[in-house]
């Protein structure tokens, strides 16, 4: 126990670093709290794209979903229906359905 106290009496001004932070907003090692309370915070809805431009019929054919597929983009489409959203079709939906039908055919 005396060789515990002494060591901490003597160790008290060095410290594990060269230099120590001013303060936790400093430290890597607390870099995300800002971040981790912001997500504590906000909602789903606060991040809501209400003017989402891939919104779609169940009835619409696939040749225009993928007909609105612009070069390089990977949307997902909301299906809906009276402003009732049923579902997501993804393109990697679409390209599955692309491939069952090489496999066979769709009523």
């Amino acid at each position: 126990m005396l060789v515990s106290a002494v060591a901490y009496r003597l160790g008290r001004r060095f410290g594990l670093n060269e230099e120590q932070l001013a303060n936790q907003a400093e430290s890597p090692a607390h870099a995300g709290g800002p971040t981790v309370r912001r997500l504590a915070t906000w909602r789903v809805g606060d991040l809501v794209d209400r003017a989402w431009p891939y919104v779609v019929s169940p009835r619409a054919p696939l040749r225009d979903l993928v007909a609105a597929l612009a070069p390089g983009t990977r949307p997902t489409f909301a299906v809906v229906e009276s402003g009732r959203l049923l579902g997501l079709v993804s393109t990697g939906d679409i390209a599955r359905a692309v491939q069952l039908a090489d496999c066979r055919r769709f009523p």
